[in-house]
């Protein structure tokens, strides 16, 4: 990985597999130094020369032109080069693109660029040219189900194989969520059966007030929230991203009716 000019890569595959991960650790071996070193333990972005951007959120001209150029043309602190590294890379702009394609080439020398996306079609051909692309498999079937129940044992969690199966087909194999809207919810439980819960995204989309029907829904279901903001995003054709991104982490700090909320007041009703 540590050459005498660096060049972008483009990781590309489903959701879950693995790409962030793979990003960060790749970014360690350029920089040179352990995954300690590059993130804390709360997933907090700690090394100088490392810089990490969500592009469903970070994704316009101004970040473009501002944070991520900044950052790319100063000298590195610690090495030879600086790494930044772009997760969700299909939600930029496409004037951001444009921007990015000429930093890109621009800032080789100095600053390799890495790319996450689950749609390589919505990133320039240009940008295909000037990266090293890879493909991440799915994780068959077997490994994931073996893998989830390390992962319950680990939290304390009694789980059966065929619940564990009936989990992971729900999840479609997304170990992201898995960990989310199961792992870290259910830790320390005995799961004795697995009841799929529903998100109503659509219902929720098509109702001539959103806010409303979410809320009646609520008192009498128990709705996935994190599988709701996911899906309305997608009907809401990705239209005002940075509300869905701040609705995805308020869910994760634990208000999932705040987060759903939020979330349906970045709705776009034609």
């Amino acid at each position: 990985m540590r050459t005498k000019r660096a060049r972008s890569l483009i990781f590309f595959g489903g959701s879950g597999v693995g790409k962030t991960t793979a990003q960060r650790l790749c970014a360690c071996e350029i920089l040179n130094c352990t995954y300690d070193e590059l993130v804390d333990g709360n997933g907090k972005i700690i090394h100088p020369d490392y810089m990490e951007l969500n592009a469903s959120g970070d994704r316009g001209i101004a970040v473009m032109q501002g944070p991520v150029t900044e950052f790319a043309k100063l000298r590195p602190t610690m090495g030879e080069y600086k790494v930044c590294g772009f997760s969700e890379a299909e939600g930029i702009t496409d004037a951001g693109k444009a921007i990015l394609k000429d930093i890109t080439e621009s800032l080789a020398y100095n600053c390799c660029f890495i790319f996450t996306t689950n749609n390589l079609d919505k990133l320039i051909k240009a940008q295909h040219s000037r990266s090293t692309i890879f493909y991440f498999d799915p994780i068959s079937y077997d490994e994931g189900i073996e893998w989830l129940i390390k992962q319950c044992k680990a939290l304390n969690m009694t789980i059966a194989g065929d619940i564990a199966a009936k989990v992971y087909a729900h999840y479609k194999g997304d170990l992201r969520s898995i960990i989310s809207d199961f792992l870290i919810v259910y830790q320390g439980e005995e799961i004795k059966k697995f009841q799929y819960r529903p998100s109503y995204a659509e219902q929720i989309f098509k109702a001539k007030d959103s806010k409303e029907a979410y809320l009646k829904l609520a008192t009498k279901e128990h709705i996935d929230v994190p599988t709701l903001l996911r899906e309305l995003l997608l009907l809401n054709d990705k239209q005002n991203v940075d509300i869905f991104a701040r609705a995805s982490m308020a869910c994760e700090k634990g208000d999932p009716m705040i987060a759903a909320l939020l979330g349906i007041s970045g709705l776009v009703k034609k």
